[in-house]
């Protein structure tokens, strides 16, 4: 009977939470005279391994600044030319009167090994070195 209990929790348990899955969430507030900008970093775990991760940014453009929007959407635009071509990598840059929204997507499992060294994804990081690696750089991360 009590092994019967320990699976039934056991198996509500991974229904639940999932079988070492885990998800880091790290998030960025940064103000410049053109704009503001929010950076929210979403990275997938399982087991230990990353598989997964986003980027969005929604920049915000200053009302000075609003004439200057398409020069603006081309400097995103060129800086992120790196994922071109990159299997397992897509990127998305929509805009409206007044906001840059970029979203770029990694599946780590789809990419090859030397275009995760090329954009700075090592799979085989830690959870923890990453969200260390985020914090060290001004994001706060749940």
């Amino acid at each position: 009977m009590r092994c019967i209990k320990f699976l039934l929790v056991f198996t509500i348990c991974v229904l639940i939470t999932g079988c070492g899955k885990e998800q880091l969430k790290c998030e960025k507030k940064e103000n410049d005279e053109t704009g503001v900008s929010n950076y929210i970093v979403t990275m997938n775990f399982e087991n230990g391994k990353l598989l997964n991760a986003n980027i969005n940014n929604v920049f915000s453009v200053n009302d000075d600044y609003k004439e200057y929007l398409d020069v603006m959407i081309g400097k995103f635009k060129e800086a992120l030319k790196l994922y071109e071509g990159k299997k397992g990598v897509t990127v998305t840059v929509n805009n409206s009167d007044t906001k840059i929204t970029t979203l770029i997507k990694f599946n780590l499992n789809k990419m090859s090994e030397d275009d995760k060294k090329v954009i700075g994804f090592d799979s085989k990081d830690s959870r923890k070195n990453i969200k260390a690696f985020y914090e060290g750089e001004g994001f706060s991360c749940e």
